[in-house]
């Protein structure tokens, strides 16, 4: 079998496939750690908007604080802008983590009634 090279060529041929996987799982891998880090990034996001949503509530409950300004947290900031249009108030959040990725959350809050319509959030990229 040897005679004509082919043990070579079969040998060429399992080093080829054995070099693509390998490149082929590094690649995978290298993308999903850039995902993962991505997914860490969005949960941190959500948590200092949700974090936010309730210390704007607080301001708004309270009466106290200024109308618009910044809260800080360990993972980030939030700022945030607060309208009044009599009972209801429009809250906007802007939140951003240490690795400057940003999301943008806005919704209307009754005094009254203590409900939260019009959620919206928006995802920024820069």
């Amino acid at each position: 079998m040897n005679d004509k090279g082919f043990a070579l060529l079969l040998v060429l041929f399992m080093m080829m496939f054995l070099s693509l996987m390998t490149i082929h799982l590094v690649t995978t891998y290298s993308h999903e750690k850039l995902f993962l880090g991505l997914e860490k990034e969005q949960h941190k996001l959500e948590h200092i908007i949700l974090n936010g949503k309730v210390e704007v509530i607080n301001i708004i409950e309270l009466n106290q604080g200024e109308p618009e300004g910044d809260i800080q947290y360990p993972e980030g900031k939030v700022s945030y802008h607060i309208q009044s249009e009599g009972m209801n108030f429009i809250v906007s959040l802007r939140g951003e983590t240490d690795h400057q990725y940003t999301k943008r959350a806005s919704f209307t809050y009754n005094r009254d009634t203590k409900i939260i319509d019009e959620w919206r959030e928006v995802f920024v990229w820069d």
